[in-house]
């Protein structure tokens, strides 16, 4: 019964470290690259209490991103201020999360392969 227990709990071990793994680290972080479009921009309003879903931006924006394979996700990027209209960012996402971080890159930083889809 003890080495049951003792199993058990060591997955139990292994499963929380993953998951803290996967929440609280970039490790698992993955780059997409967006194009801002202002005309999809959200404005912000708090709607207080302890919780805010935000991520207390005034700003959102709902954008495709691709991944330098190509891949297509639907990205939510919040911001402070409005970005620059038809800007390329290179945008570091991790699972659960989200964006973690963004920087604004030039065209030709991009991938060949999602040159063309921005």
């Amino acid at each position: 019964m003890k080495k049951i227990i003792f199993v058990v709990v060591g997955i139990i071990g292994l499963l929380g470290l993953f998951l803290f793994r996967m929440v609280f680290t970039d490790d698992a972080k993955e780059f997409y690259y967006v194009r801002i479009d202002n005309g999809k921009i959200e404005k912000q309003e708090s709607r207080g209490g302890v919780i805010d879903f935000t991520g207390g931006m005034a700003y959102g924006y709902r954008l495709k991103g691709y991944n330098e394979n190509g891949e297509e996700k639907e990205l939510y990027l919040g911001s402070e201020r409005v970005l620059k209209d038809r800007a390329v960012l290179k945008v570091g996402v991790v699972p659960i999360r989200g964006v973690v971080e963004w920087e604004e890159v030039e065209l030709e930083e991009v991938p060949e392969m999602v040159r063309g889809r921005l």
